[in-house]
């Protein structure tokens, strides 16, 4: 640890939901298939973008051990707020969170930015899928209105990044993927 630079932890509340039906490539680094230098989506795939930055979209958000089936894996889940509203917003982004049988690929980034771990990507071995279609929700009345959706993915990594060579590469790389977004 580095009393100079402390970790600061959490999600800086912008994402990208990456749906499985764009045919996302991933290239993994051969040393440590944790860190995912590159993602391809088909050329006219859209992406679901998750950008209020500043809003602590993600409250809830959890990764936990789990043996249930005999195994060890990861079980990941994304609580996501989405403040947007109106019928094009829910055509493209709330419909899909719930209607998405093959499931997304969550690309999250981190307040502390420091490159490799500044972007966690959610879903690379198991897709992030909605957990109940009842977990999809608004009320009028509390955090203005947003809607709510948890996704959730059980993985073999406790963590997966997206990570090039520097973080200015890869945050370059990850605004790319956003302007997808309604493209």
């Amino acid at each position: 640890m580095n009393c100079e630079s402390p970790i600061d932890g959490g999600y800086t509340g912008r994402a990208i939901l990456i749906p499985m039906e764009a045919v996302p490539v991933l290239t993994k680094n051969a040393e440590n298939p944790r860190i995912i230098s590159d993602i391809q989506i088909a050329q006219n795939a859209h992406v679901v973008a998750v950008d209020n930055e500043g809003t602590s979209p993600f409250d809830g958000s959890t990764t936990t051990g789990n043996n249930d089936a005999g195994y060890f894996r990861f079980v990941k889940t994304a609580a996501v707020r989405l403040p947007e509203r109106g019928a094009d917003f829910a055509a493209k982004v709330v419909e899909p969170l719930v209607k998405s049988g093959r499931g997304f690929i969550g690309v999250f980034e981190k307040k502390d930015r420091i490159g490799d771990g500044s972007f966690e990507v959610i879903g690379a071995q198991s897709p992030l899928k909605c957990v109940d279609p009842a977990t999809v929700t608004r009320n009028e009345n509390e955090n203005g209105g947003a809607w709510n959706a948890t996704l959730q993915s059980t993985e073999v990594y406790a963590e997966s990044v997206f990570f090039d060579t520097d973080y200015a590469t890869t945050l370059a790389a990850f605004e790319a993927l956003l302007a997808r977004a309604f493209a």
